[in-house]
């Protein structure tokens, strides 16, 4: 039988080495969570971008829709053929303000 001092020096010991593999394991599961992570940031990058542009398209549908004087469609051509001409212009986010009076614009 071995003294409780020499039990608690192997305990000790045992326990050591446990902590150090758990501090390994450790280190290896987060450098893995981390690689892994960041090969969605691509991913989540282009998501974002979509669900933006997808916003700004919705809101902009809501209004057209929800406009106290309606919206044209506007004429589109091919690309690199014709000119921009718009008439009667308005921001869309001054359709929802109260009191507030939007004076339509034309540009070329």
């Amino acid at each position: 039988m071995w003294s409780d001092g020499v039990q608690f020096l192997l305990l000790y010991g045992l326990v050591w080495m446990l902590i150090t593999c758990l501090a390994c394991a450790k280190a290896v599961l987060v450098t893995e969570v981390l690689q892994v992570a960041k090969s969605y940031g691509v991913v989540i990058d282009r998501a974002t971008e979509l669900i933006a542009k997808l916003d700004v398209v919705t809101s902009l549908a809501h209004v057209a829709v929800n406009a106290p004087v309606e919206y044209a469609r506007p004429t589109m051509l091919p690309m690199g053929e014709g000119d921009v001409d718009v008439k009667a212009a308005r921001h869309p986010c001054m359709e929802w303000h109260e009191n507030v009076r939007s004076i339509p614009l034309a540009f070329e």
